[in-house]
């Protein structure tokens, strides 16, 4: 018998979802990333803009199923870009399995939250890039390019 009345304030539609291409500054190519994430939809929408300019990708849903992949394609692998907190072997750690078959692997890493100590930790160990969420396409596709260019 109780009713509930929720006011939410009024705003003009917004349409979240940009053409990156479109933007004057970002710069794609023909790479292949590796997109690790265990948020599908999230997951949808980096390979997807990552094509929309160019890149090539692959995908994986958890971080034992990113260093399956890795190991078996690392010779093709231009760039790993993945979540930290990923179901059955976090990002670092994935990250660290990685390393171990090719020392030289380029890898970002986005999470939602990171305290200081594991952001020195993770750069440490050769990460180069922490994105934070929610991820700002532009700014990705900024960092992508900036890390395979080095």
């Amino acid at each position: 018998g109780s009713t509930f009345s929720i006011y939410f304030p009024t705003v003009e539609a917004v349409n979240n979802v940009t053409n990156p291409s479109a933007e004057e500054n970002i710069i794609g190519g023909d790479e292949v990333i590796l997109v690790v994430e265990d948020e599908e939809h999230l997951l949808d929408v980096v390979t997807a803009t990552l094509k929309s300019v160019g890149y090539n990708t692959l995908s994986a849903k958890d971080g034992a199923e990113g260093l399956e992949i890795y190991k078996e394609h690392f010779q093709k692998i231009d760039l790993v870009l993945s979540d930290l907190g990923l179901p059955k072997l976090s990002g670092d750690q994935m990250f660290n399995e990685m390393k171990n078959v090719n020392p030289g692997i380029k890898a970002i890493i986005a999470t939602g939250y990171i305290d200081v100590e594991k952001k020195e930790t993770l750069f440490n160990q050769g990460i180069k890039t922490i994105l934070h969420k929610p991820l700002q396409m532009s700014e990705l596709l900024r960092c992508v390019r900036e890390i395979l260019d080095l």
